[in-house]
């Protein structure tokens, strides 16, 4: 087989980069070409085909040409991978072939979920933009028939795209036929039925988000072995998913159904459902804002669930526990640790008021939120007190918009512990409220994390630790391994 590097430059004047993955039963490369001293950057899907291949399975050369032909005929439509040109390279010893085929440069979406679990509102966005994509695959007579996260890719700017077609296939007087795809994610019947209809998509699609809503988990996966699979296949209720809105959930496994003719008629009606059930969950207020715009999934982060006092919300691309609502305000403490920082680069005197953390959450972090989330988080007058065990100052007051909360609030919403104050001698409180404390960060490992309040001395900041205890003398405020919850006040 050549290397692909011997085609160089590939279409006249591109050169080959590293190599990027593999799709399809083709390579994928990074290549780039340089002119008036600007980098242009692009992929190339390497499809190689062995001469003895050719022979024993002509078929192949059919995928390769349906893939091109697919992709060429949807050239410019919104959420399809694009496909700029060809070109086929005959091997010198044998009678294969390389097709290559330049695309647009994209960042696959099965290696954004290795490094993390997807917020519940950006599956949302991205259920309804494959949606759109399944409603121009519908206007051609296309059933792709490999929906999977390795099939889907990321744009610069966080527009999901489809993306090989090799395996697709026209539909013949509504229906299409033969098993191919990957068996995770395939509908019951594309196992069973000799035809099947675009229903099979949308139960793939399904599956896919009920997987990203199950901490990219399977339904079933528990199971030993591949037993998960014919469990699906056979019939077997899908569990409802945990921690996610009931219309979601709803939505999900409506999709999933067994029976075809249980599902979604089309991906316009279930891309409709989810954008009314996101938009129907949310405050009114923030509804009219909605209304101004096309779409809530696609265009809107916001809020994904009305605020209700000890539950969860999305909000801005994380999620939320509300603590209390008052005066027209939800107060959201980060479900996870977001990072490790250190409470003050030095090892000095320092309140909240002054502290290098505050000034990250109020500057660098704040600007992460988009400028319509910005204008729902509240500008607030935060007191920290005195450390009631050490007398140690809890400084001057400061106007924040993100805060980390003091002991008492730590005390406070995660149950009464404020009767243990002024107990001498004392250094952690350690009651029955300690479990609800416990924090971890996104790959799921418990850590301790700052409150704003200080500890023993004004050189120290309590914390509460891994086991959920509230850490009055607190650690050295230049420790690098706190971990950072943000709170804020919302406005509703």
């Amino acid at each position: 087989m050549p290397d692909i590097r011997d085609y160089e430059p590939l279409f006249g004047r591109w050169t080959v980069g590293k190599r990027l993955g593999a799709g399809g039963f083709g390579d994928v490369y990074e290549i780039y070409r340089e002119e008036l001293g600007i980098t242009q950057r692009a992929a190339v899907k390497r499809i190689s085909i062995p001469g003895e291949r050719l022979e024993e399975d002509p078929r192949i050369l059919e995928r390769v040409k349906t893939e091109i032909k697919t992709m060429l005929n949807m050239k410019g439509a919104n959420h399809i991978v694009g496909i700029e040109e060809f070109a086929v390279e005959n091997w010198k010893r044998d009678n294969g072939r390389d097709i290559l085929i330049r695309m647009e440069l994209l960042t696959s979406l099965a290696s954004v979920i290795k490094k993390e679990v997807m917020q519940i509102n950006e599956v949302i966005k991205l259920g309804c933009q494959i949606c759109k994509m399944l409603e121009i695959c519908e206007k051609n007579d296309i059933i792709h028939r490999d929906i999977k996260p390795a099939n889907l890719f990321v744009s610069q700017y966080g527009d999901y795209k489809l993306g090989d077609f090799g395996i697709a296939r026209t539909l013949e007087d509504g229906k299409a036929s033969t098993f191919i795809g990957t068996k995770e994610f395939l509908a019951p019947e594309v196992f069973k039925m000799p035809n099947y209809d675009l229903r099979a998509d949308i139960y793939s699609l399904g599956i896919m988000l009920y997987y990203l809503l199950n901490n990219n988990k399977m339904p079933f996966e528990s199971e030993d072995g591949e037993k998960y699979i014919s469990m699906r296949i056979d019939g077997e209720a899908l569990p409802p998913l945990n921690n996610v809105p009931d219309w979601l959930s709803r939505i999900v496994l409506k999709a999933c159904s067994y029976r075809p003719e249980d599902r979604y008629k089309s991906p316009s009606e279930m891309r409709e459902a989810l954008e009314a059930g996101g938009k129907a969950a949310v405050p009114n207020h923030i509804s009219e804002i909605i209304e101004s715009r096309s779409t809530f999934s696609t265009e809107f982060s916001g809020i994904t669930a009305a605020p209700k006092i000890g539950g969860a919300i999305d909000f801005g691309g994380r999620r939320w526990r509300v603590l209390d609502a008052q005066n027209g305000k939800a107060l959201l403490l980060s479900e996870k640790i977001i990072e490790k920082r250190k409470y003050n680069e030095q090892y000095t005197n320092i309140t909240w008021a002054d502290c290098a953390l505050r000034g990250y959450l109020n500057g660098e972090f704040y600007n992460t939120f988009g400028s319509r989330d910005k204008a729902l988080i509240a500008e607030t007058k935060i007191t920290t007190e005195d450390n009631p065990w050490f007398g140690a100052k809890g400084g001057n007051a400061a106007n924040d918009r993100i805060f980390l909360l003091s002991i008492e609030e730590s005390a406070q919403y995660f149950g009464d512990s404020g009767q243990l104050k002024n107990r001498p001698g004392v250094s952690s409180i350690k009651d029955r409220y300690n479990s609800a404390r416990i924090a971890t960060d996104e790959a799921g490992r418990a850590s301790w994390w700052w409150l704003r309040s200080p500890g023993c001395h004004s050189r120290n900041a309590a914390f509460v630790s891994t086991d959920g205890f509230l850490n009055v003398s607190g650690i050295i405020a230049d420790s690098a391994s706190g971990g950072v919850r943000p709170a804020l006040w919302l406005n509703l």
